[in-house]
């Protein structure tokens, strides 16, 4: 699933075409209203995508119905559009699943995103460039024995199985406050949760890219360009550099297959560690861009 607002209507049409016409896997798209698209804007995009738009109002039928016994989840997916991204995605039937986020271009054909044929992995995430989690560093680790939190996860891309999601848990997660202190990131945060938890992985940041200071690899598959990194999707010098892979990797005998890899849980130590150095290489990778 693929969850759209409407300001980003014509950076959805671009990610979603790339994701429709490489990924090589058996799938479905559905794509999400997160309740701010109009009639227009849906009619843009299922015109241009060709997939079914999921109205706001479609949604919110459903979910009312597996949601009756948890009322603090119903509450989030009420108040953040966000919450659609893990909740509508795992009360769907089929048995794995699988949300990319509109900001995320792909750049040649791939196969691997159902983990299915490769390792059955129970759940999948990517490699962010930093933590990015709902709660701080020092509350991470008061709760890192109930709730140990991986290194890095960003959801951006995730695979799973259905049968990884504990509603009771994920209730409890949003009655805690203190774990809930940086709202933009609840749900990354739940997804991470949950990937921890279910021995998850997270797709080889070498081919899954967050292009700190431009940079890709000759291997990259997927660009997600969030936040500072959106503009470079303008820039035409990095749009030539990834048309130079697309034009490579239509060239190859076969396409690309995504490789995963174990999801970390760093000691204490190394968090502070890997902490210290990652607002190191953020604040260089922002001077270089």
């Amino acid at each position: 699933m693929c969850l759209v607002h409407r300001r980003a209507v014509d950076l959805a049409i671009e990610c979603l075409g790339s994701f429709k016409r490489f990924c090589l896997d058996d799938h479905v798209l559905r794509i999400y209203d997160d309740g701010s698209l109009d009639a227009q804007c849906v009619a843009r995009i299922e015109s241009s995508i060709g997939a079914h738009v999921v109205r706001r109002s479609e949604s919110d039928e459903i979910a009312a119905h597996h949601l009756s016994r948890f009322p603090r989840i119903r509450e989030f997916r009420r108040v953040d559009p966000m919450a659609l991204k893990i909740i509508d995605c795992l009360i769907q039937d089929n048995p794995v699943v699988a949300t990319v986020d509109s900001d995320v271009l792909f750049v040649c054909p791939f196969i691997g995103l159902d983990r299915r044929a490769h390792d059955d992995a129970n759940i999948v995430m990517m490699r962010d460039v930093k933590d990015s989690y709902s709660l701080g560093f020092l509350t991470q680790q008061r709760f890192r024995q109930r709730m140990p939190l991986g290194d890095r996860c960003n959801a951006g891309i995730v695979y799973a199985k259905r049968s990884v999601v504990d509603w009771d848990l994920l209730e409890w997660f949003l009655g805690v406050r203190s774990i809930n202190t940086y709202l933009g990131v609840v749900e990354q945060t739940m997804w991470a949760v949950l990937a921890t938890r279910n021995n998850g992985s997270v797709f080889d940041p070498r081919q899954v890219i967050i292009p700190l200071g431009g940079r890709v690899t000759e291997e990259a598959v997927a660009i997600h360009a969030f936040s500072y990194t959106r503009p470079l999707l303008k820039d035409m010098a990095f749009r030539q550099k990834l048309d130079k892979l697309t034009a490579t990797a239509l060239s190859a005998a076969s396409p690309a297959t995504l490789r995963v890899q174990p999801i970390e849980v760093p000691s204490m130590v190394s968090s502070v560690l890997r902490k210290t150095f990652a607002k190191f290489r953020t604040h260089r990778a922002n001077r270089l861009s």
